[in-house]
């Protein structure tokens, strides 16, 4: 679903001559073949499904009058897309042309059921098409690269196929609607990259010059700290390898979008295709391995906000933390000995720490609790191996950094649960957002014991949270099935908007609220992500509740209101 105020001019002249508009060589050529499968696409379902989107999401908030002005766009700029057939896909294939440096070739392809007709719907656009044969007619007008550049269109096969290449305008090309099965009957519209398709000497050389630019970037820096260094030069490489592994293991990246009016949700997915028996496709598979400690609190999808993780690292991501964790003690035991501090405690953590790296599983989460309307508590755990061990070394971290004269505020020991002493940091002086935010000046509560590290962070209502949720995770036992979804974000509208305005509010502000308001009033108000393995590929789904859809087509409809005024 693609909804705005000028969808049906941006389908009648965009899509339609997308060609004209990308920097591409219209160069004849004779001497090589053209490429035959694209690298990337563009694909929209059909203009009789974003229509149709369109339509709906307007009636969700009663308003058929802004629906009525789309389609009054349509006939008065884009001639109603006569010529165009809307019930099938449209959108541009992406070539590369051989050689260094490789140019981008596009094709844009629009179903057409009258050509004659199609041509003059061009012709509003406004471009001016000269009829050359049966089935070939030569397009100038709307030009980006120069007085002499012209469109070629092709009409076969219930398609115009459009180009400034000679070469491709007389290639065999893919079947638009074969081809583009999977993205049509899945998105209303979506952007795929075939990397697969790019030929393995250009990935070579951009990696080359990638690899290139990451050294020297990398290289330490005058008085840099040596922990500070392998921290960054950790980051850094992770980055790099992650890159390296998509372009030379992964087949497809995919970006889609579809709105559902049958279930009233938008969904946005990102999904990647890895190459069969990769290793990276090997590491996705076992992404969802292991079942999550904190599983009861992934389930539970009611909190303003929950985030939860049970994440089987890959070699590359357990090197990548490893290191890290290496760097964070090499700087505690340089900076702790300057104030004349005991590093025992410091070097105890890391020790907890890089047990559970080394173990693979990243178990953990972080949940929004509202106690009461306008008061919000954070709560989180992070599962660890020897978390009794991560106890006592705390303990004895915190008792250090103590003893330094500046260090205010932090009390050790205050409060247990479940056999877990609890610290607290309690900042000094008075934040206004944090007020808002928790209903009164917060703290930060933490310990560890039970297997994890606990925190809360809030006002009087922060430790009992914390205990409810300990509680609640302790008495669980395993997750049904023994595996938990990889990365989960459950968002709720509705609980933020008791928050308390900040005085000064600006206008366009206030009228977000009002807006909102009467969106999730009487509508679903829950943004999901959710991350899991496929067959050989991941993918993310991004599902928006029904009170989003109306939030947008309550903006939309004020602003074709306004332009009215």
């Amino acid at each position: 679903m693609l909804s705005c105020r000028r969808l049906p001019a941006w389908m009648a002249s965009l899509l339609l001559i997308a060609g004209f508009g990308l920097p591409v060589a219209a160069q004849e050529s004779t001497t090589r073949p053209a490429p035959k499968v694209p690298f990337a696409v563009i694909n929209v379902a059909s203009a009789e499904r974003l229509l149709s989107d369109t339509e709906f999401l307007f009636q969700m908030i009663d308003r058929p009058d802004v629906f009525d002005f789309v389609k009054g766009l349509i006939g008065d700029r884009a001639g109603d897309l006569k010529g165009m057939d809307r019930t099938k896909p449209l959108g541009v294939m992406l070539f590369l042309e051989s050689g260094l440096p490789p140019r981008p070739m596009p094709v844009t392809y629009v179903p057409a059921s009258n050509m004659l007709q199609l041509m003059q719907t061009f012709e509003l656009g406004p471009v001016t098409p000269r009829k050359v044969s049966e089935t070939r007619y030569e397009i100038e007008g709307l030009d980006f690269r120069g007085p002499d550049s012209t469109q070629l269109a092709e009409f076969r096969d219930g398609y115009a196929i459009i180009t400034a290449s000679r070469e491709l305008i007389d290639a065999e090309l893919p079947d638009p609607v074969e081809f583009n099965q999977a993205l049509t009957s899945r998105y209303d519209i979506a952007i795929s990259l075939r990397i697969k398709s790019i030929p393995p000497i250009l990935r070579d050389v951009f990696l080359g010059f990638l690899r290139t630019q990451t050294q020297n970037e990398l290289q330490r820096r005058n008085d840099e700290p040596e922990g500070a260094y392998r921290a960054r030069k950790a980051q850094g490489l992770n980055t790099l390898e992650s890159i390296e592994e998509l372009l030379t293991q992964c087949d497809q990246f995919t970006i889609g979008w579809d709105g559902n009016q049958e279930l009233r949700k938008g969904v946005l997915e990102l999904n990647i295709q890895a190459a069969p028996d990769s290793d990276y496709a090997k590491s996705l598979k076992d992404l969802a391995g292991r079942g999550s400690f904190f599983h009861v609190a992934q389930e539970d999808e009611g909190k303003p906000l929950t985030v939860s993780i049970s994440w089987q690292m890959n070699k590359r991501e357990k090197k990548t933390s490893l290191e890290m964790i290496e760097a964070a003690r090499m700087e505690a035991n340089r900076l702790l000995p300057e104030q004349m501090l005991d590093t025992t405690g410091a070097n105890t953590l890391c020790d907890v720490l890089q047990a559970t790296a080394e173990a693979g599983h990243l178990d953990g989460f972080v949940q929004v609790n509202s106690p009461s309307p306008g008061a919000f508590v954070v709560t989180g755990g992070l599962k660890l191996q020897g978390a009794d061990a991560a106890s006592t070394g705390l303990t004895q971290l915190l008792s250090e950094i103590s003893k330094a004269p500046d260090v205010k505020g932090l009390d050790l020991n205050v409060e247990s649960h479940q056999g877990v002493n609890f610290h607290r940091i309690a900042p000094e002086g008075e934040d206004e957002g944090a007020q808002r935010f928790f209903g009164d000046q917060p703290a930060f509560w933490f310990g560890a014991g039970q297997r994890a590290l606990w925190f809360t962070v809030g006002a009087g209502e922060a430790l009992p949270t914390l205990r409810d949720t300990m509680d609640a995770v302790l008495s669980s036992g395993p997750p049904p099935g023994g595996e938990s979804t990889p990365f989960v974000l459950v968002f709720r509208q509705s609980p933020w908007m008791a928050l308390q305005r900040p005085e000064g509010e600006n206008r366009r502000r206030d009228i977000g609220r009002e807006l909102a308001t009467e969106a999730f009033s009487s509508a679903g108000d829950a943004l999901r992500v959710e991350t899991r393995p496929l067959e050989n590929g991941i993918r993310t789904r991004v599902e928006l509740d029904e009170g989003f859809l109306r939030w947008l087509a309550l903006f939309l409809a004020r602003q074709y209101d306004r332009s009215l005024l």
